[in-house]
């Protein structure tokens, strides 16, 4: 009597194979942090990573918590984002009574933790009128503004967009959660990746 050759595709090798293919891609994801979806936008790479998104900037991967494409859509004036390029030092200032006022504080400290952390921009941060809460902060409208130094506007709105008149830069908030990819939007054009 023959013995059969046994296959080496047989069920229980396929199965014993895609079980170990399965357990290597887990092994080399965790190796990967965890970054999922790598993709491009312009020339730069992206791929997030739980609630955030990191671009590969100058050979480093910088945080952010919007896509690009994600902020295509919001109105900014190119003459807005190349001031705030060309600056060294600038104001920044809000209403104190502002009635998204939460919302300005939190853009408020990121965007100049931005600014002096990642683009050596320096700011000076002031108020539009006197207020007991922010009493230590100077009074800086956009009067203040000057092509050196211009004035960089925190101001709740019905619009979500960045414009410019003048040497001050208005970043309008139309609600709540609208001041977070404003503020990505302005650092994305700072690093070149969106115009």
């Amino acid at each position: 009597m023959r013995k059969e050759k046994k296959s080496f595709f047989n069920k229980k090798n396929i199965i014993g194979l895609l079980i170990a293919f399965v357990m290597v891609s887990s092994l080399l994801g965790a190796w990967q942090g965890g970054y999922v979806a790598m993709d491009k936008y312009k020339d730069f790479k992206f791929r997030s990573k739980e609630y955030n998104v990191f671009g590969k900037i100058d050979g480093e991967w910088i945080q952010f918590k919007y896509h690009p494409t994600e902020l295509e859509s919001i109105e900014a004036s190119p003459e807005a984002l190349q001031t705030i390029k060309d600056s060294k030092m600038i104001y920044v200032t809000f209403d104190p009574e502002d009635k998204q006022i939460g919302a300005i504080e939190l853009a408020r400290i990121e965007i100049i933790e931005s600014f002096s952390s990642e683009f050596n921009i320096y700011p000076v941060v002031g108020v539009t009128m006197n207020s007991s809460q922010y009493q230590a902060y100077p009074l800086m409208t956009c009067d203040n503004a000057t092509s050196i130094i211009p004035v960089l506007y925190l101001k709740s709105s019905n619009e979500t967009k960045i414009t410019k008149e003048g040497d001050c830069i208005y970043v309008y908030g139309s609600n709540n959660i609208e001041f977070k990819p404003l503020q990505d939007r302005i650092r994305y054009s700072v690093y070149e990746v969106m115009e």
